[in-house]
């Protein structure tokens, strides 16, 4: 099995996320196309796919692992900047917060 590489911002991303409160497993090394971060909020869980924005549009594409996993129904967010971990973090807030609203009427 070959090392798997991580891109360059790939800690980056995941110190903005756990700097913004969130869980965050690094999976990079699974392989197989699975995501590079399982990412928590409450009570979602995402997956993460990291890719450098300076690397041009040709370079970011997913690998063919990747590809197959989503092809079989493996979704994952792409993630790219810190600003995305901002966005993803709201989004992942909003989600956890209709969970919880939805157990209280349950």
């Amino acid at each position: 099995m070959r090392a798997r590489r991580v891109d360059a911002n790939h800690s980056d991303i995941k110190d903005a996320a756990i700097k913004a409160g969130l869980r965050v497993y690094d999976t990079s090394s699974v392989g197989l196309g699975f995501p590079d971060l399982v990412v928590q909020f409450g009570d979602v869980t995402v997956l993460w796919e990291v890719k450098n924005p300076q690397q041009p549009p040709s370079k970011r594409r997913l690998t063919p692992e990747q590809q197959v996993a989503r092809d079989k129904g493996l979704r994952a967010r792409t993630v790219l900047t810190a600003e995305d971990v901002i966005t993803a973090r709201r989004e992942m807030v909003a989600m956890a917060t209709a969970i919880e609203n939805a157990k209280r009427l349950a």
